[in-house]
């Protein structure tokens, strides 16, 4: 990751073609870091723009050296979490738009929806991105050995619920 990190250097000098190696290494991510938010893969595209927005916005604050997937995710996570928001403001107001998903969501989708957010994540980082288990521990903040375990559970529901 040491191209995002170089990237990011570079988008806070004001250069801003880096962007590219921002998002071609981290798109996938940043979008299964919105669908655990989100559950809806329309708002996670739309996240993911406002992602890389914000990384341009705010590159000067990143800390070289430090992680920066984790970094950039964190901006994701929130502005998942701020989309979502702004929705139940919205619909509180009474006014809110019905939303149509331009591509129905496929079945996976809607089957992974059903984990807990934590969980989602774990089985998106897993199975989407390919990452390790230690990988994914310290992106959670947790042991491999417990992303591990949490990953098998969250895949022995899916199996469950696919059964049903």
């Amino acid at each position: 990751m040491k191209d995002i990190d170089n990237a990011l250097i570079k988008i806070a000098q004001g250069d801003m073609s880096a962007l590219s190696v921002v998002h071609d290494g981290l798109a996938r991510l940043v979008f299964s870091v919105a669908f655990t938010v989100t559950g809806n893969a329309e708002d996670s595209r739309d996240v993911l723009g406002d992602t890389i927005i914000r990384v341009a916005q705010s590159a000067h604050l990143y800390r070289p050296g430090s992680n920066a997937r984790a970094w950039v995710c964190a901006i994701a996570r929130n502005l998942a979490l701020d989309l979502l928001r702004k929705r139940r403001r919205e619909e509180a107001d009474g006014e809110a738009v019905e939303r149509e998903s331009c591509d129905d969501e496929t079945a996976v989708w809607e089957l992974l929806s059903s984990l807990g957010e934590g969980d989602r994540e774990i089985v998106l980082l897993r199975v989407n991105l390919g990452y390790s288990y230690k990988e994914i521990a310290a992106l959670a903040g947790t042991t491999p050995e417990a992303a591990r375990k949490r990953y098998k559970r969250a895949i022995d529901k899916l199996k469950g619920d696919l059964t049903k």
